[in-house]
Parts: C-alpha cells; structure tokens; sequence
C-alpha cells in the first residue's frame, strides 16, 4: 500500500523521498524510532506516547512545546462506584516488538491489569499498536480494550486517539469539502483575547492574533460529524505545504452506528479519532461493564496520513489527496497486514447482501425500493436498538436504487439486521439471528419494511430523515458568526440560535397553520424554552476579590487577602485599596441561591483602575417554583426559634439574637418528644414549624439522627419530565443530609450529601457557618399525582451538636410545566 500519491496532481511524499526504503526500527533507552525514509515516528518507551513525527522537512509536526505526553496519545474517561470521572493519558508499562522486517514493523506498548490496581487504574488490559509500512507516506495505530470476567466493574465515557500538532505550521483544518477554513490560535482562546460564552467550549473572538477572526464564535462542537462522514479530516500547513490526516477506512469499531456525531478536527491544532462518548446523547451511551463481564474491542486502525505538495502548488491539492488516499484505505479494508490475532483478516470475515423493500398500501399498490436505505448489522436487540449499542461491532451500507445491498467484511458473530429509510418513519429489523462464520455469503432475499401506519396521510411537516435540518434554522446573531456556516448547508451550526426563537416570537410562540404554512421558514428548527429577560439589579450583594479558585472557594480560603464591599441599589460596586496581584471576583445576592464567579483573572497593579462593566448572574434555575422555604441569605435567622430552658438564659438575647441563647438544641426533643418535625405545604409556616436547626434526637441519653419530612401535594405530574429540589445549607457540623422520596427507607437512596462541614455553629450559638448548595433532580416518575413526601434524614447521632442548619429548600418543576 503506498501513501506517495504519485497521481499527477503535483502531491508528493516529502522532497527527495526514497520511497523504496525498507522499514527502519531504532530502539533506545526512553524512544522507539519508525522510519521508513518518508515519514519518521518518535513513540516514547514504555509508555507508547507518539512524541514526534518528522515529514517533509518538519523535525515535528506536533506541537513540541507541549510536554511529551500531550502530543499524540490514546485516552480515555472512566469511573466505577468508588472513583470519580478520570482521564487517563494511556501510558503503558511493557514495550515489545512484534513484527520487524523491511516492508513492515508493528510494535506494540501494553499494559495489564490487577486487583492491585482497583481504583486507581481502569480494570482493563490495554495494548496499542502501531505499525509502518514500506513506501507508505504515514503510520497506522489501533489498540485492544480487554476486560476479563473476575474484574470489577467500571463505565467507559469516551476513548479516542489525540494528536496535538504544531501550531507554528498549521493554521487550516477541513473535515468536508465544504467544511474547511483557516483557524483561530489556540491563543485566541486564553484570557485578554476572547469572551467566554454560554459554556466553557465556547469563546468569542475579541482580539484574535489574526485581526481578521475577531468577532467570529470559535466551539469545537461546530465542528461534529455523524460517524458515516468521518473518513478524513485534518490539517493543512500552508507555508510549508504539507497535510496532516487522520483516515478511517470503516467505522465498525465506532460505537452506535452511522449517525453517532462525534468531534473530529478542532482549534489546537487537535485532530481526534473518537471512538466512544457520550456526546450528542449522554448517559445512554457510555458503556457501563459489570463486575466479572468479559468484554474485548480491537479500535482501530486508523491511518495517520501526510502528504505535501510544491510551494507554488494550490494547497488545497493535499485535501483532494488524501481523499484519493482514502479511497486506497478503503479498497484495502480489512487491512490484511495487523498482526493481533484479535483483528480478523479478510478471509475470517463474512458478507450479508439482499435487498429491502417497503410496503405502504397508500403509496403504492406493490413494494417500493428502499433507496438509498441505511442497512446495518449489530448485536441482537429490538428495533433500533443499533442507536445505543455501544459495547459490540456494527457493519452499514446504503442500498442502491433498487433497495439492495451488500454488506461485506462482518466479523464472525451474531447479529440482527436494521435499517432505516430516509422518507420513511420507524425502524426495520429482520427478526431473524444472522450468524456470520468466516468466508459466508448470507442471502437474505428480499427483506419488506412495513413502517407504521393506519390510515392515509393528511398532512406531514418536515421530511422524516433523522434530521431537523429541513426546517427554518435563522441567522445567527451578528455578534456571535462563525463564517464558515454564512449561506452554508449546516447553517444550523452557528452558535446562539435558541436565543433567536424569543426574538422571532417575542409574544405568542409558534403557530403552523397547514396549507398555509412552509415548514422550511415556519417551523423553527428547535422547540426551545423561551428566555424571559429578567435580569434584576443585584442590590445589597456582597462582591469581593480573593484568591484564584473554584466558584464559592472564597469560604474556605485563608492565606490570601480579600477585598470585599456590597453593591448600591443598582447593583453597582467599587472595590478599593486592593493589594496588586491576580484575583477572582465572587459574589452573592441576598435572595439568590448559589455562588458568582468571574471568569477571567483580575490582575490588580499599583494606581490601576478596572471597569468589568455588567456582570450577569445566571442563578441555578431549571424550571418554574412549585414551593420553597426559608429565604436565601445563607443564615437560618428566619426559622423558628425556641424559648430558652428558663434556668439557662442570657437576658441579652430574649428579643434580639435569639439563636445565640445556650441549650437550644435540647428543646427539640422537647417540642418534639415522639416523632421527628413534618412541614406540610401551604399549611405549615416555616417562622413557627420550621425548628431552626435539624438537630439530633436525645432518647435516653443517647443522640440520634432525625428525619424530617415536608409534605406537598402535586396537581399536575409530569411523569417524564426532572424536578430539581434545590437545598441551601446555612451550616453543617458533622453531618450527613440523605434525601428519599415517598418512601422513608428508599434504597438506594436519592440522594447523599455524604459527610460534611466542621462548624460545630450550633455549639457555638451561631445561625451561619459554611454554605452548601446541593441541586437533587428528581426523575417524575418517581413522584405521584397528589399527596408526596420528601424525607431529609441527617444519618449522624452520638452528639448534641451535630446538625444541619438550612438556609432555603426550592423545589421546581420541569421546564414544560412552565407553558
């Protein structure tokens, strides 16, 4: 297989290339060395780490500012009941050369699991591959994922490849023929150069190092791809002309299918290969391995293709090369030539071919062809489980215009076969088990799709594909373009255009009348919540500078200075005499849950004065208020508070203070000496019947934890949608705050604080310490229509003054419950 692309077109592999040299393998001490006289491949040793890949002249075309274990590397997510989401740079512990001579070389950098490890390691052998071929302009890599069956049990969020390239050479990406630009720096994305927008992936370009970007969106999720269109994509030195590409010959080791969307190419220069995330859809397409599931993938391969042309060349001559390139992949796919016994070779896969027909006697009499119908293999499932099949291999292909197909190239298995067909709802499945063995030829005949229907059509909107994108996309906000997608196909790419719905419909939402309406300018895009602006003036916040840090850090950081003031009526502030240094600026709103934090630094200097200019606060919100308690200041002074033990009183406090007379945690079992306090809804008033604390029970001298409930009743349920049950904490000394809903021994349980705060405030005759914010989504279904309960358990006894002191408790319904 050769990547000289000697085709005419003024491509070459590199100046003065011999590209008939044998495969060179240079092992020392911390690299190993691939060379085959057109592209050289530097891999860290053990740790298989791509450090370097000289071509054309470029010792490096990775970014070798970056530390070596940042430039080209396998990754992955994962987590298990005890570990948190954690990223890991695939470093490997045992290097071996598994095939050597003067057309191939294959080397190979693993890594085994075990039980040592749980925890800090996720439970997997991992072994990646790397091979380079004679006369070939690149080097492919795949790797194999195995988790065997006494082991633990973890979820995977998402693995891929990453190549971090230079970005002195490479300014201009393309992932489509008319998906390709030159590209912001990844400087342009640091503080002083751009604006951070709704989320953290998303800048605006203020004052980019090319003057003419400024005032473009820069997201690398504009520049997703669904997994049939990800074959190649990558980045083009202008200067030097040279291509640098990631080719996917076949996406059967992509998880779900053809129309998975995943990142590809994006401000770096970073160019992945993603090969499971939960982009695009969440949760429900991680893969989640119990404990002692065997369970193997081969990734991969993948070919890292380069190519380079004249300096006097178009260079847009190398992106039609390495499609030509990737046309050579896929004629030669399954590569015969990986030596991992785990990736079949062509004659140890099968083929299914037949053709798919459609049957809607009111369109017409006889079966109509399913064109241009996507036609899958996947493990057994229901229809159109292939969308969240995440742990097995898929196979697709297209029919022709006659509906048949021909899938080639299946590993040995079982599968069902699926399909969908654009211009048709519903999916196909062949109820069938097809059992492919090496060298079969499965025909299935004609298969017939019967998609759901009852009677005839009277009216359609939209064309059913999949897709929204035949309905009205508008144009982005002038203040937020990205200019590849101005008059572009995927216009719907821009970013903000959910904010452009209240401004076409600022009074009345949408109205499609049929007959009259065109779906394609009347019917928006998106059904989006609508934004009311309402934004209010922050009076009386407290806004200060403290150190760097995480947003609410501010409480709990003590070797620094802070500098802090409140706001006028208005919301203004003026922070003075500030010592010079770098700071955060927070906030907080009397009336507001939850913490403010500006994003970027503010570097105070001697006689210097800053203007931030409005600061929006976006408090946490996810639908309208059903009911709430307390008031949000962060202090518990609203709640009840009882009479002192009359033996035990300071006369300072009768009328004023009243939470700091001593002993008032022991008049709780008092008021309520058999069961624990109920706080009913609309009834209930939390200046009388919410205790200010919730403190431990005394039963004979022994503490306990209590329970409290607060009692509400629901007239309408939205059984699918999520309610948020937000809790403010005042304070929290030793604590655990579990929350169960409808049922008192709910296991497992909705919700754990787990063990928290040391303010040991109710000892100390205070009503604040540290604050806490917890937001509880709580699924509908789990709510009934009426009468519901929810149970707020502090777990821990032993003491009279562990406790929980509340600030505010909001629950909220789902945003739909708002129209």
């Amino acid at each position: 297989m050769c990547g000289c692309c000697g085709n005419g077109g003024g491509v070459e592999p590199g100046p003065d290339a011999p590209t008939d040299q044998a495969v060179q393998l240079q092992i020392l001490d911390r690299y190993v060395v691939l060379d085959n006289g057109i592209a050289r491949v530097t891999i860290s040793k053990p740790g298989g780490i791509v450090t370097g890949i000289a071509y054309n002249g470029i010792d490096n075309l990775l970014e070798s500012r970056n530390p070596e274990d940042n430039r080209g590397y396998w990754d992955l997510v994962w987590n298990d009941a005890t570990t948190p989401g954690t990223f890991d740079t695939i470093k490997a512990t045992t290097f071996q050369v598994i095939m050597s001579n003067d057309d191939q070389v294959e080397v190979s950098f693993s890594r085994q699991w075990d039980p040592s490890l749980k925890g800090k390691l996720v439970p997997l052998n991992i072994d990646k591959r790397f091979i380079m071929l004679r006369g070939s302009s690149g080097f492919y890599t795949y790797a194999i994922y195995e988790h065997m069956n006494d082991w633990p049990g973890f979820s995977m969020g998402e693995t891929r490849i990453t190549f971090k390239l230079n970005k002195q050479w490479f300014h201009y990406m393309a992932i489509a023929d008319d998906r390709q630009r030159f590209m912001p720096l990844p400087d342009d994305r640091m503080p002083g150069r751009c604006q951070k927008l709704a989320y953290p992936e998303v800048v605006l370009l203020t004052n980019p190092v090319e003057p003419s970007l400024k005032g473009e969106v820069d997201d690398k999720y504009q520049y997703s791809c669904d997994n049939k269109d990800i074959l190649v994509h990558g980045w083009i030195c202008t200067d030097q002309p040279t291509g640098f590409w990631q080719i996917t010959p076949s996406y059967e080791y992509r998880s779900v299918g053809p129309v998975k969307q995943n990142l590809t190419s994006h401000v770096g220069p970073t160019s992945l290969s993603v090969f499971y995330s939960g982009h695009y859809a969440g949760d429900a397409l991680v893969p989640k391995f119990d404990d002692n599931e065997p369970w193997k993938r081969v990734f991969g391969p993948v070919f890292i293709y380069c190519n380079s042309c004249p300096k006097d060349a178009d260079f847009h001559l190398l992106w039609e090369d390495a499609k030509k390139q990737l046309v050579v992949e896929t004629q030669n796919w399954p590569y015969s030539f990986p030596a991992s016994e785990d990736f079949p070779k062509p004659n140890q896969r099968g083929k299914v071919s037949g053709r798919l027909l459609v049957r809607d006697r009111y369109v017409s009499d006889g079966h109509i062809p399913a064109s241009g119908a996507y036609v899958g293999l996947a493990p057994p499932g229901p229809p159109g489980s292939w969308q969240s099949e995440i742990k097995g291999y898929q196979f697709w292909t297209t029919t022709d215009e006659n509906g048949s197909f021909s899938i080639e190239s299946i590993r040995e298995g079982d599968y069902n076969l699926y399909s969908y067909v654009p211009g048709v709802i519903g999916d196909y499945r062949c109820d069938a088990v097809i059992t492919i063995t090496a060298g079969c030829d499965a025909q299935m005949g004609d298969l017939v799709y019967e998609p759901p229907r009852d009677g005839p059509t009277l009216w359609e909107i939209g064309f059913p594909d999949r897709t929204a994108a035949e309905f009205f996309a508008p144009d982005p906000n002038p203040n937020y373009v990205n200019q590849l997608y101005v008059n572009h196909p995927d216009r719907f790419r821009q970013y903000g255009l959910w904010e452009r719905y209240t401004e076409l419909y600022p009074n009345d939402d949408l109205v499609f009348t049929i007959g009259v309406s065109d779906y394609r300018k009347d019917w928006f895009f998106a059904q989006v919540p609508r934004y009311l602006k309402t934004n209010t003036s922050a009076n009386k916040a407290y806004v200060g500078l403290a150190a760097p840090g995480e947003v609410g850090s501010w409480q709990r950081e003590s070797k620094g200075y802070q500098f802090w003031t409140t706001t006028d009526d208005k919301g203004h502030f003026t922070i003075e005499n500030i010592r010079p240094g770098s700071y955060n600026l927070y906030g907080w709103v009397p009336g507001f849950i939850g913490d403010y934090k500006y994003n970027d630094s503010v570097d105070i200097t001697a006689g210097h004065a800053i203007d931030l200019g409005d600061l929006v606060y976006d408090h946490p919100r996810d639908g309208p208020i059903l009911w709430e308690i307390g008031i949000p200041d962060r202090s518990a002074a609203e709640f009840f508070i009882p009479d002192p033990d009359p033996r035990l009183v300071n006369k300072l406090y009768l009328t004023r203070d009243r939470y700091r007379q001593y002993g008032l945690w022991q008049r709780y079992t008092d008021l309520y000496p058999d069961e624990d306090l109920i706080y009913t809804v609309n009834v209930s008033n939390y200046q009388k019947d919410w205790f200010f604390a919730q403190v431990t029970r005394n039963v004979s001298n022994m503490y306990q934890g209590t329970t409290w409930q607060i009692k509400f009743q629901l007239d309408k349920l939205i059984s699918s949608g999520t309610y948020y049950l937000r809790l403010s904490l005042a304070s929290a000394t030793d604590s655990e705050l579990q929350v169960r809903i409808n049922d008192q021994h709910e296991n497992p349980l909705l919700f754990t604080s787990g063990l928290i705060g040391h303010d040991n405030t109710i000892a100390r005759h205070g009503i604040h310490g540290l604050y806490w914010l917890y937001s509880v989504t709580i699924p509908g279904s789990k709510l009934v229509q009426g009468n519901n309960t929810i149970f707020l358990t502090q777990v821990w006894g032993l003491s009279p003054w562990r406790g929980i002191l509340y600030d505010y408790i909001r629950f909220e319904a789902p945003v739909a419950d708002a129209y």
